[in-house]
């Protein structure tokens, strides 16, 4: 019977939907996501957007559709190396426009100028409606460094403009490379449309400052009143240095040798127009171009390094009451800091973000306030800050996409900056390394990396990341003083002296800058003396009775001369007295250092008097192979370190050593040391030594290092007048804590606590516990003079019986 048989009709509308399902439905989803990828991409949410493109674009790599638009989206979101990887798959003679204009431009922000060049050439001939492309390619050309070929480009695209859209767009890029009398010329004939009259005129006049044609600039302005507002026209009429004096210190439009001119006629201009007016009358004082024409000779004094005056004029006129502008005040913390008035600096900048908290350039300078004022933890918070609310892309807004945010860089860089002047070096450097690998052009932060290494010790590396940043940008002042630097420190003297001259010829307007280095350098080469002095105790008897004395060394070098020499002059006194015998001696030495690039070496002559009179010269030699090792040796007749007790019984020793020395950097180092010293009593020591240096805790305030000390000595006789065990061994470890107790600049004041212990071990006595506790200070007066005392109490063994010995100690060293 027909009712009880099953309907199947919508069974098998079940099974043919899913089978369409099976062979449609994956490609309907495809194309959705694709949609919503595109979307998503043209909201400026390009990271996720190409996210999604790329899995598509994995799972159906023949869709040249998927292809095209995620070469885009990668452009857009600023992938430019990855958008460029899949050029080789691009049709250019095909390919629709809107993928080539996302190449080109990919090209050209990675510097493949070569590709660019030939994309927009492609795109200009199969699209000559697209005016994009010719303006596009002069710009490359510009970039290129082939002007006549871009300026070629730009009179081409000019005779088939037709609207003013597009020959505005020509002015502009004639504006980018430089040929402002062209783009002057078109902003002119577009003042006749009523769309760009405004910004034509505008234009024009800061092409025509830029030019040095300010009475012409003054016409424009008297002929278009309408455009500026009746206190703008009062300020420009009396003072347009204002214009020249920014472009001179910001550097736009102009070249490095012109900005010293530039400020030079911008000073002097505001003289012109600071003298028609009476400054002691409130009157006046009250006018806005007097208080503009004063902020702008503060900017002006700032700029040419006159910091002080600067300081001066905005102290005196503040106390009158004069309202400073924004501008202003940034110059003005930049005198402070430039004069090391780093809580002035940081006062001026907290009021001007109180007013204006998104000011980015007073947030750079509050940062180097926190740091030079050395509030490291500060510093390191705000530049936390700082870098966590910059995001990586801000929004366009006529482009309409997202973009790289321009601040986000400085704001890693200050981060890093925090963590190396923190003492963190190593941390900075990894992070300055990660960050070249991803930006090899970047001369920034490549000089900055070089800046790490020259701290870490590492000239060598220095010197290639300054060399390289120079010839990516040959106006690079920060590369080319770096590369002067280096070479001094790594002895090439003759090639820093070259170097300083080219910066002194090829960057006059750096003369601050240039005088800072000229005044550091000299500084390394100038005359020195160091002095110090040891008063010891040992009261409690022991092997050898009570000892007491004290031991005084001063040492006095010339200024370099020649380029490689130095005169060495030390003289060496010391007192004690044995268990009631009284012994002295006195010694000089003098003599001549050389240094060559890897090598060094000194030769002196030296007289005794006191126990043994004997002439005593010296010689002593040392080669670096890179950063990280060298060698040393020398050879002395009549050794300074022989034994006070044995110069009293008439003996003197000779002393041959050399040593191996590695420096990993400036939180390990290691050296390993052989010497015979031959007694004129027929005695022979031997003795082989180790030393290890290793940072265990680095920060802005304390420090805590390790210091390992290790030997083994031998002597062919015993029973001499003077301490010489059959043979003995040590092992000793020093923990030195560190604490900044105060630092402003170039004065600072360090407590040192020091705790050693150890094991001395004798042949015939066994092995006793040693150690030391010192306490001391370190003080650094100034970038000349520096001294450091304290006091240390040693448990020493000798011939197995224990002795303490109390020390003093006083350190003085400076230059001349």
């Amino acid at each position: 019977m027909r009712e009880n048989v099953p309907e199947t009709k919508p069974l098998r509308t079940l099974l043919i939907s899913l089978l369409l399902y099976s062979m449609f439905g994956g490609a309907l989803h495809a194309r959705t996501d694709h949609e919503k990828a595109v979307s998503l991409a043209r909201q400026g949410q390009t990271d996720r957007a190409a996210d999604m493109l790329r899995q598509l674009y994995r799972s159906d790599p023949k869709n040249r559709r998927l292809l095209h638009d995620l070469i885009t989206v990668l452009s857009w979101g600023g992938f430019d190396k990855e958008a460029l990887s899949y050029r080789n798959r691009i049709d250019l003679d095909r390919a629709p426009s809107y993928l080539l204009q996302a190449i080109a431009k990919s090209a050209r922000n990675i510097g493949a100028y070569d590709y660019a060049v030939k994309v927009y050439t492609v795109g200009s001939k199969r699209y000559p409606g697209i005016p994009e492309f010719r303006t596009a390619l002069a710009m490359t050309l510009y970039d290129k460094g082939a002007p006549d070929s871009a300026e070629s480009v730009l009179r081409r695209a000019e005779k088939r403009a037709k609207r003013a859209r597009e020959r505005w767009r020509i002015a502009e890029v004639y504006e980018y490379g430089g040929a402002s009398f062209d783009a002057m010329r078109i902003y002119e004939s577009l003042q006749r449309e009523r769309e760009y009259r405004e910004r034509s005129i505008k234009k024009r006049f800061g092409l025509l400052l830029h030019l040095g044609m300010p009475s012409r600039a003054q016409e424009l302005l008297h002929a278009y009143p309408d455009l500026f507002s009746e206190d703008d026209v009062a300020a420009l009429q009396t003072d347009l240095a204002a214009f020249a004096l920014r472009w001179g210190k910001r550097g736009d439009y102009v070249r490095p040798q012109e900005k010293q001119r530039l400020l030079l006629e911008a000073l002097a201009t505001i003289e012109r127009s600071l003298g028609n007016y009476d400054l002691s009358a409130s009157g006046d004082l009250d006018r806005k171009v007097v208080v503009t024409a004063l902020c702008d000779k503060i900017v002006a004094l700032n700029a040419l390094g006159r910091n002080a005056q600067a300081i001066l004029l905005y102290e005196s006129f503040s106390k009158r009451g004069v309202s400073f502008a924004d501008y202003a005040k940034l110059a003005v913390a930049d005198a402070y800091l430039a004069k090391k008035s780093a809580k002035r600096a940081k006062t001026v900048l907290k009021e001007l973000l109180e007013r204006d908290p998104d000011n980015f350039e007073a947030k750079v300078l509050l940062f180097y306030a926190y740091s030079d004022g050395y509030e490291m933890n500060e510093a390191i918070r705000f530049a936390e800050r700082m870098d966590a609310k910059e995001p990586m892309k801000v929004w366009d807004r006529w482009h309409l996409y997202k973009k790289r945010n321009p601040r986000k860089l400085d704001a890693v860089m200050l981060r890093i900056l925090s963590s190396a002047y923190a003492g963190h070096l190593g941390d900075a450097q990894r992070s300055l390394e990660a960050l070249l690998a991803k930006a090899p052009g970047n001369g920034w932060i490549r000089t900055t990396l070089a800046q790490i290494y020259l701290y870490r010790g590492w000239y060598e590396r220095a010197q290639k990341q300054y060399r390289i940043a120079r010839n990516l940008d040959e106006q690079d002042f920060t590369a080319a003083a770096g590369t002067v630097e280096t070479a001094f420190l790594l002895r090439e003297y003759e090639e820093a002296d070259r170097g300083m001259a080219r910066l002194q010829t090829r960057f006059a307007q750096m003369e601050p800058e240039i005088e800072a280095l000229k005044k550091r350098l000299r500084l390394e080469k100038e005359g020195g003396f160091d002095l110090q002095s040891l008063f010891l105790d040992s009261p409690a008897t022991n092997a050898v009775g009570t000892y007491s004395g004290m031991e005084h060394t001063l040492s006095l070098y010339s200024a370099l001369f020649a380029n490689r020499y130095r005169f060495l002059v030390d003289g060496r006194w010391i007192a004690a007295e044995y268990d009631g015998q009284r012994l002295q001696n006195r010694r000089i030495d003098m003599g001549i250092s050389f240094s060559r690039a890897r090598f060094e070496g000194s030769a002196t002559l030296g007289y005794s008097v006191g126990g043994v009179n004997k002439i005593a010269p010296k010689i002593e030699v040392g080669y670096r192979f890179d950063d990280h090792w060298s060698v040393g040796g020398g050879y002395s007749l009549f050794s300074v370190s022989t034994p006070i007790r044995a110069i009293d019984a008439g003996i003197h020793s000779d002393r041959l050593f050399a040593s191996v020395d590695y420096r990993a950097s400036e939180r390990y180092a290691s050296s390993v040391s052989l010497e015979r010293s031959s007694f004129s009593d027929g005695n022979l020591r031997t003795a082989l030594s180790l030393y290890n240096h290793s940072r265990l805790v680095e920060g802005p305030y304390y420090n805590l290092a390790s210091h390992l000390y290790a030997g083994v000595s031998d002597n062919t006789l015993q029973d001499r007048p003077y301490y010489n065990p059959d043979r003995n061994g040590y092992v000793s470890l020093n923990l030195q804590n560190r604490w900044l107790l105060t630092r402003l600049y170039d004065f600072h004041i360090t407590q040192i606590v020091g705790i050693e212990g150890g094991i001395h071990w004798e042949k015939g006595y066994g092995s006793n516990m040693t150690g030391v506790l010192s306490l001391g200070q370190e003080w650094s007066l100034s970038e000349r003079l520096w001294l450091s005392f304290g006091y240390r109490r040693k448990r020493a063994s000798y011939d197995g019986a224990i002795e303490y010995i109390n020390v003093l100690y006083f350190n003085l060293g400076g230059k001349f």
